[in-house]
This record gives C-alpha cells, sequence and structure tokens, in this order.
C-alpha cells in the first residue's frame, strides 16, 4: 500500500497540499526519502484487539433515532460498515459521506446499496492528490 500511496502522491504533487507541493523543487532521490520517512510515520501499525459491534448495535444501546450525518473512514472496511445497518436503520440516516478503496467494486457496491436504501443523490467525487488512485470519496444524500 505504501508504495502504491507514494507513487500517486508523486505523480499528483502539484495538487497536493503546500507543505508536500514543495518536495516537488528537490531531486527525485530525495523527494523519495522525504515522502517515505513521511509515509512510515503516518502509517504506523499497531496491533490492537478490540470488541466489533454493528453501527445498529450502537443506534439500539443509545437509543438513536435520526443520524443527521454519517462520516465513515475504516481504511477498506467501509462496506462492512455499511453491511452492519439493520433495514429499519437506515431511513434513520440522512446523509453520508464515506471514504471509499474500491477494492472488488467496492464504490459500485456501496453506491447500489445506499441507492436501494433510497438515497436520491450520490456523488462520487476524489481528492486531486490520489488521481488515479483507488481511493475516492462519497457522499450520499436523501
Amino acid at each position: 500500500m505504501k508504495n502504491y500511496l507514494e507513487s500517486t502522491i508523486i505523480n499528483n504533487i502539484d495538487k497536493a497540499p503546500p507543505r508536500i507541493r514543495r518536495l516537488r523543487w528537490l531531486p527525485n532521490f530525495l523527494r523519495l526519502i522525504i515522502l517515505r520517512k513521511q509515509t512510515k510515520k503516518t502509517f504506523q501499525i499497531e496491533r490492537v484487539n478490540c470488541q466489533l459491534r454493528t453501527l445498529s448495535d450502537v443506534l439500539r444501546e443509545h437509543n438513536i433515532q435520526q443520524i443527521d450525518l454519517l462520516k465513515i473512514d475504516v481504511e477498506k472496511s467501509e462496506l462492512d460498515v455499511f453491511l452492519g445497518i439493520d433495514e429499519q436503520d437506515w431511513q434513520k440516516i440522512k446523509q453520508v459521506v464515506v471514504e471509499v478503496h474500491d477494492i472488488d467494486g467496492r464504490v459500485e457496491k456501496i453506491t447500489e446499496l445506499l441507492n436501494n436504501h433510497s438515497f436520491s443523490t450520490v456523488i462520487l467525487g476524489q481528492e486531486p492528490i490520489f488521481k488515479g488512485s483507488n481511493i475516492f470519496s462519497l457522499h450520499a444524500l436523501r
């Protein structure tokens, strides 16, 4: 993942935030060294054991009747979150913003799921720095 992300960022460096865009003036080898150091720091992996619960379980536990904005950013598990929503809870959600890693057609699957649950507007976008990657932003409205 890191090499893929590094090459995507380097290819789109002119569209990056100013802090990263400044790297474009450096020689390629130096740019890559700095970018690798930064991604290593950003993507440190730590194993954590935790109990997973579905969104519907949390809604029931806290007696939540409406979600104005559901934001999901769960690093390649976004479809799992949607599959954890019980049928009766879908109407509680007014809008969704989700970062989707388009692996195995996830963008299409999530879009179809949202359309099937009465979201009338589904907008797919991509941050300029991620152009050419499989990382998308999806916004859905009722």
